[in-house]
């Protein structure tokens, strides 16, 4: 009986080692997820490039209403050596005898009226750094959903696993009674071995949570740009907002969406 004792103290021990290196672990709160996100998320980098360079585009310059200015400057050169023989007999040699050459210009062109086509192409350039913007936005609004949908589907693992953590100490307490009323005369061995499929079920039950927890974290460390891993902990409860209104949320939604807005930009473009 005392070696099925310290079976089940060895279980417990192990659980609460666990629960004790899980709580020593980093604690990331949600502000600070997205916060990470925005500053190192690489897709949002690249659409800040994308919108920067859109903007530098739209200018007069390249709508072509300014004046065109043009320089060309070319330069040349020669070395010869040369051996002239005279009618007396007598040469002449000359050595690296230099030739040089240079050529410049400046042009100017300038179109004043070409059938309000530069006008179209400047309001073109202008649609087009303002959907670089919103998209932009978009991909700082869709990276943010990722973050908050991956930072709750860790917390739900997490529970889970907690949940896992306990019903592994009940199933080992069950596997250890049933053992003793073994050893007493007053149970069966039909009750040792039920016990135990049950301690071996949850166990590996256990052991699934965590690598689904594990896999949840490595998703959210992608999404932060980051050693996926590196180990942390999440918030277990979370304020909800009863007050959300879908009228007004609707509303919101036609006025500010930055996908409906780039799409409104993409037909205006394309007129």
């Amino acid at each position: 009986m005392k070696k099925y004792m310290f079976r089940a103290i060895n279980v417990v021990l192990t659980i609460l080692l666990c629960t004790a290196v899980a709580y020593g672990q980093q604690k990331l709160t949600l502000e600070e997820a997205i916060s990470l996100a925005l500053k190192n998320n690489y897709d949002i980098r690249l659409i800040k490039n994308d919108a920067a360079i859109a903007k530098n585009n739209a200018n007069w310059g390249n709508a072509g209403m300014l004046p065109l200015v043009t320089g060309d400057f070319s330069t040349g050169g020669s070395r010869q050596n040369t051996v002239q023989t005279q009618a007396s007999g007598t040469e002449r040699r000359i050595d690296g005898a230099r030739n040089s050459n240079m050529a410049y210009g400046v042009g100017l062109n300038w179109t004043i009226f070409d059938g309000f086509s530069m006008f179209a192409n400047y309001d073109r350039l202008k649609a087009l750094q303002e959907q670089g913007e919103k998209n932009a936005t978009a991909q700082i609004f869709n990276t943010i959903t990722d973050v908050i949908n991956a930072y709750y589907n860790m917390s739900k693992q997490q529970q889970l696993v907690i949940a896992a953590d306990s019903t592994i100490t009940i199933s080992a307490f069950r596997l250890r009674i049933a053992k003793n009323k073994l050893q007493l005369g007053r149970g069966s061995k039909l009750d040792v071995l039920a016990a135990q499929v049950d301690y071996n079920a949850d166990t590996s039950a256990y052991l699934q949570q965590k690598n689904l927890l594990n896999n949840q974290m490595v998703t959210l460390n992608q999404l932060l740009a980051r050693d996926v891993n590196t180990k942390f902990t999440v918030e277990n409860y979370f304020e909800i907002d009863g007050g959300l209104n879908y009228t007004t949320l609707a509303s919101q939604m036609e006025q500010l969406n930055p996908n409906l807005q780039s799409a409104l930009l993409n037909k205006k473009i394309a007129s």
